[in-house]
């Protein structure tokens, strides 16, 4: 039986990972990982966006390592760069989008009283500020389902392959392996923290 670990990759929650793992016993068993190499090889660009992620991830490699185990790189480089710079894209284009919106609110007087006439500007910039938010939202779409659409085919593809007895990947993607992986119901389960259990919302591919 797999398990599988959905987990948030930040570095507040290794210990809580390293606790979970040490009831595997981790002798001679296969650990698959949302990385392509240990250490974690990241754009130091990327590691400007979340400090935490290589500190989380190299935290588990060596405790894997060290407990006897073997690392499977279940992450492909360049699928995750793909999907890096797909998210940059969209950003770029919201923002661009956003600008005509911002550029109002920029201009709205500053600190308006409760009662005063600009303050009346303000709701209305707030009102239509909202309506036009709605209109973000398959961009929003695209942006949330990014790192997703490349890589969790990519990953269900190395656990058919590799075999791993355990599977540690952001929560996000765990539902899809599920689907696609252990339709006779051979894993278990865990998210890390509880309240980052992704079901309930939508899957982000099917």
């Amino acid at each position: 039986m797999t398990l599988l670990i959905g987990v948030a990759h930040e570095k507040e929650n290794l210990e809580a990972v390293i606790n979970r793992l040490d009831h595997e016993k981790m002798g001679g068993k296969k650990v698959m990982v949302e990385m392509f190499s240990y250490p974690t090889n990241i754009d130091a660009s990327i590691i400007a966006i979340d400090s935490s992620f290589g500190k989380f991830w190299n935290g588990i490699g060596k405790y894997v390592l060290d407990n006897n185990g073997s690392l499977v790189f279940g992450e492909s480089e360049s699928l995750y760069y793909t999907a890096i710079e797909e998210m940059k894209r969209i950003c770029r284009l919201i923002k661009e989008r956003r600008a005509p919106m911002d550029k109002k609110y920029d201009m709205l007087p500053k600190y308006p009283g409760m009662d005063a006439p600009e303050y009346d500007a303000l709701l209305e910039w707030q009102k239509e500020s909202d309506e036009f938010e709605k209109t973000l939202e398959p961009l929003q779409r695209q942006y949330d389902m990014a790192p997703h659409i490349l890589r969790n085919p990519h990953f269900a593809k190395m656990i058919v392959e590799q075999k791993p007895d355990i599977v540690l990947l952001g929560a996000d993607h765990i539902p899809y392996l599920i689907k696609h992986c252990f339709r006779d119901y051979n894993y278990s389960v865990c998210f890390i923290p509880h309240e980052v259990n992704p079901y309930g919302k939508p899957n982000l591919v099917e």
